[in-house]
This record gives structure tokens, C-alpha cells and sequence, in this order.
């Protein structure tokens, strides 16, 4: 098992103990070769990081968005690919999303905000992980997916980010809990401001 697969695992036993109903939105991996099929077209290669995602599960149903940190919906990939020409345009330049000059494939989205990794002419390993706004406006979010679900599993694991009592994932507003999740986020992402 991988550093992903772990950390999404201890994610997903979380989620099974107190959103067992958002857990059981998660729909089934898909094969190495369906997600190629599927991919094969991009302008750039996935990381391998985003198969591992896959091929553990692909996506959440829509209607039951998380309510967890990042509240975000994890689209299957067959929606991921279908919405990915909205980011990019091989015509219009100034009309895609670009970061680090590497085209960006979206795979969580939060209304019109989304989160998206780079695409690459050569096979890697990992990729940033980088926001995207609803006004446009790009930013670097995690070292990699690896590091973002390390950080999520951390934050839900110390009950720095725990379920109010209508089942919404807060944070304290005191200092020592901004200090904790601040440490668990540079713990994984050093060298990265923390923006939330």
C-alpha cells in the first residue's frame, strides 16, 4: 500500500465512523486501462498519483457533497474529462488555465471552484495540487495529492477540523488550533503559505 492508498484509507475509516452516508457515496475504482481509455485524449499525461485516486474510487456521487475538509465533490473521471475542455483551449490561449505552463486537470470541484493537478508531456509520479477560483485566479495548494490527503487524514485524526452538531466539519477559533492545523499543513506542504 502506498503513502495515497494509506492516507485515503485512514480518510475513509473517518468518514465510515461519522458520514457513513458520504462514505457510501463513493463509487467504485476503475481499472488501470479504463482510466488510459478515458485519459487518452488530454493534452498531457495524469500523474500516477491521480490513477492510484481512481483506481481506489471513482468519484462521489454529486448529491452527496462532502461536508469535510475541503468541501469538495470528487468527480468521476468520466466528468472530469468532460468538463476539462472549460480549462483548456488549445486556440485560445488566454482562456486557459495554466500553471507553471503545464495544462490543469480538475478532479474536486466546490460549485465553480476546483482543484486540479498539472498534465505532462512525460509520465510522473506526483503533481502539485493547485486551486483554481471561481474568479480565475490560480494557487498553489498542496505538494502533491500524496500530501493532501496526509494532511486531511492528520486534520481529522487530532480533531483539529471535528463535526459540529448539524454535521458540519469546523475548526475551533482559538490560536492553539490555528497553530495545530497550521503545523499538520507544513508538516506535509513545507514551503507553502497556508491560505486558509
Amino acid at each position: 500500500m502506498t503513502g495515497l492508498t494509506a492516507a485515503i484509507e485512514r480518510i475513509m475509516n473517518w468518514l465510515q465512523q461519522y458520514q457513513p452516508e458520504f462514505a457510501a457515496s463513493f463509487l467504485p475504482g476503475l481499472t488501470r486501462e479504463q482510466i488510459q481509455e478515458q485519459t487518452k485524449d488530454l493534452p498531457g499525461l495524469i500523474p500516477e498519483e491521480i490513477y492510484e485516486l481512481y483506481q481506489y474510487r471513482n468519484g462521489t456521487l454529486e448529491e452527496m457533497k462532502s461536508t469535510v475538509y475541503p468541501v469538495f465533490h470528487f468527480l468521476p473521471l468520466d466528468e472530469a474529462v468532460q468538463i476539462f475542455p472549460a480549462f483548456f483551449d488549445p486556440h485560445e490561449t488566454d482562456y486557459s488555465y495554466l500553471y507553471e505552463n503545464k495544462c490543469l486537470f480538475p478532479f474536486l470541484r466546490d460549485n465553480c471552484s476546483h482543484c486540479a493537478v498539472l498534465l505532462d508531456e512525460h509520465k510522473q509520479l506526483s503533481s502539485p495540487v493547485v486551486d483554481i477560483a471561481d474568479d480565475g485566479d490560480i494557487s498553489l495548494m498542496y505538494q502533491s495529492l500524496t500530501s493532501m490527503m496526509l494532511t486531511i487524514a492528520d486534520y481529522l485524526e487530532t480533531g483539529v477540523c471535528y463535526l459540529d452538531d448539524e454535521g458540519f466539519l469546523v475548526t475551533d477559533e482559538k490560536d492553539k488550533q490555528d497553530e495545530k492545523m497550521i503545523e499538520i499543513f507544513l508538516k506535509y506542504n513545507p514551503g507553502i503559505r497556508f491560505i486558509w
